[in-house]
């Protein structure tokens, strides 16, 4: 039986922001997920693409989010599953269904 944390940590979404504007959406990010209650955290150190994921992988998060300048401009953020190692392209509309799903 998984105690609530381990299962707390594996519904976590982290959101790793590549570059000012995206630190910005970011916060914007993390309110909409928390309201929509799921599990959101960021990086807060301004740690490289490479050190972020990292990070979330010993937080064992199940879902990465990436968003950077490239991302902002198309209105999507870059979704990826942890453990399947799935990623793909996600509109900020459509966000929070599919990380519920």
């Amino acid at each position: 039986m998984q105690n609530s944390e381990t299962k707390a940590q594996k519904d976590l979404v982290y959101i790793v922001a590549l570059g000012q504007a995206a630190k910005k959406e970011t916060i914007k990010l993390l309110d909409l997920l928390r309201s929509n209650d799921i599990i959101a955290d960021t990086d807060y150190e301004n740690k490289s693409l490479k050190a972020a994921m990292r990070k979330a992988n010993d937080l064992t998060a199940g879902t990465v989010l990436i968003i950077g300048d490239d991302e902002l401009k198309k209105g999507v953020v870059t979704l990826k599953n942890m453990h399947s190692g799935e990623q793909k392209e996600v509109e900020f509309g459509n966000l929070v269904k599919e990380i519920k799903c």
